[in-house]
């Protein structure tokens, strides 16, 4: 049985459309790739599944249960996390106190176990977020993601605007994460994209278009061309 699954989903934006009929499933322990161009419907589709932008119509089912509609909260408390694109961190608040608020919920994840996979963090524990750099504060939203019992991680633009030292880190996190969690991520860098994750999803103008293994796939295949190269 699949971790997550969306059937049929029609999500809206006012009276505009974004996704039609999008369809995907997530295996527990794989990393599964949403790529396509800007507005492809990606991050309508992370947004759909942790309950922000609800769908109008079909089914999403998280751990054989029907969250459909659900609140946020509720999805969260279920095991989701969700890092958005934008970084929103607690600005006002330490690192620290930004990876204790979410461990408070309990889990399997602990701070001490978020400054292992990033250990500048641990550096930066006293540091308040909103003076972090921008690619600290991505470790620290990632870090943040992974408490509180995550067992889903929805992975949003992780290596945008960053420093190539940075994005490698970055990778280098998510494959030490496919041991013990679910991914689903959006990424624009197409290599990065195929580097860590198992499948891959295109989208086009909010419709899936293309479902395949990504062992083999390189950013000059013909669909990858065609729907993500710019």
């Amino acid at each position: 049985m699949a971790l997550l699954d969306v059937e049929n989903v029609d999500t809206f934006y006012g009276q505009s459309q974004a996704l039609h009929d999008v369809s995907l499933s997530v295996e527990q322990g794989e990393v599964v790739t949403l790529l396509g161009r800007n507005g492809a419907g990606k991050t309508t589709t992370l947004r759909t599944v942790a309950g922000i932008t609800p769908p109008r119509s079909g089914t999403i089912r998280y751990d054989g249960e029907d969250i459909t509609g659900e609140s946020t909260y509720k999805i969260i408390q279920r095991g989701l996390g969700y890092v958005p694109e934008d970084r929103q961190v607690w600005p006002q608040l330490t690192v620290a106190e930004n990876l204790e608020v979410p461990a408070g919920r309990g889990g399997d994840w602990t701070v001490d176990d978020a400054y292992d996979l990033f250990p500048k963090l641990h550096d930066l524990s006293n540091a308040q977020a909103g003076d972090l750099s921008g690619g600290e504060q991505q470790m620290l939203v990632i870090a943040r993601g992974l408490l509180g019992g995550t067992r889903l991680l929805l992975l949003d633009e992780p290596s945008e605007g960053l420093a190539p030292q940075i994005v490698a880190d970055v990778r280098d996190a998510i494959l030490e994460l496919k041991d013990d969690l679910t991914i689903v991520l959006v990424e624009q860098n197409v290599r990065l994209a195929l580097d860590v994750a198992d499948r891959v999803y295109v989208l086009a103008n909010g419709r899936v278009v293309h479902e395949d293994d990504a062992e083999g796939l390189t950013p000059d295949d013909p669909t990858l061309r065609e729907h993500v190269a710019v």
